[in-house]
């Protein structure tokens, strides 16, 4: 077993407590959610990325940032690299 820590502002412990029963400790909560986030099954469409990618830009995420500015230029016709099916496929590196 490996040890992770993990470190959370103030709104986002206190909004952990809000989704989490008062018997079930933090760390107990944390594993049970990324138990059950499982794989995706499908990709998300291209408005659900450009969602997530919003709420990750907004929460100032650099990447996310630079991402939603090239499917937003993209949207306006430059031609795809295939830079979003990287992205989510986990190598974001282009």
């Amino acid at each position: 077993m490996e040890t992770v820590s993990i470190r959370l502002s103030a709104g986002d412990l206190a909004r952990l407590d809000e989704m989490r029963a008062p018997e079930v400790s933090r760390s107990a909560f944390i594993r049970s959610l990324l138990r059950g986030a499982g794989p995706l099954d499908e990709q998300p469409s291209y408005g659900e990325a450009l969602r997530l990618l919003g709420e990750s830009a907004r929460g100032g995420k650099v990447q996310a940032q630079v991402a939603l500015e090239r499917a937003l230029r993209g949207a306006e016709g430059a031609p795809d690299d295939g830079w979003m099916e990287r992205l989510l496929g986990g190598n974001a590196s282009g």
